[in-house]
């Protein structure tokens, strides 16, 4: 277990860290560059007996900003728990048939009564994630969802102990460790 006053000395160096990083990406001047391009211009001379084309040569020199991407250094990219294990699990399965029967429905829309289990909005609907009643679906989902983390991993769902499937068949004693 770690003490307090070093938990806190860590969060204020790291959130320096990331405002130091934020500001030092605001900050950026953009680079100047001179692009100069040599253009040749026909231009027409007369001479009192005789008209002679002669071309010129024309220097055009354009100043252009380019604005330069800072480069974010890789700890400051955020890694996700488990990702790789869901992005292999049928939940992320996008082509699965479980997530595209209703694709080809007109409207494209995965049911009321379907989407609790079928998308990640249904299944947020149902539980009251979204502050809706716990136990319905009120509305049809637009299709091309998979079953995404905060589907199970929110509030709504610290006292899920338990899933009744469509076939009646309820599945018990679950707790805490199976949803968050």
């Amino acid at each position: 277990m770690t003490h307090p006053k070093f938990r806190r000395i860590c969060l204020i160096v790291g959130s320096l860290l990331i405002f130091s990083i934020g500001i030092a990406a605001c900050s950026q001047e953009p680079e100047t560059v001179e692009v100069t391009r040599i253009v040749e211009v026909p231009v027409e001379i007369e001479v009192p007996a005789e008209t002679v084309e002669v071309e010129v040569p024309v220097e055009v020199t354009r100043v252009v900003e380019v604005m330069v991407e800072p480069e974010v250094p890789e700890m400051a990219m955020s890694v996700i728990p488990f990702e790789e294990q869901w992005a292999s699990s049928p939940h992320a399965a996008a082509d699965a048939e479980a997530f595209v029967h209703w694709d080809a429905d007109d409207p494209a829309e995965v049911p009321a009564n379907c989407a609790k289990c079928h998308s990640t909005t249904g299944f947020m609907d149902f539980v009251g994630a979204d502050g809706s009643a716990f136990g319905s679906v009120e509305t049809a989902v637009p299709v091309g969802e998979v079953i995404e983390c905060q589907a199970c991993h929110n509030d709504a769902t610290q006292d899920l102990a338990s899933v009744t499937f469509p076939s009646g068949v309820e599945v018990t004693g679950l707790g805490q460790k199976h949803v968050v």
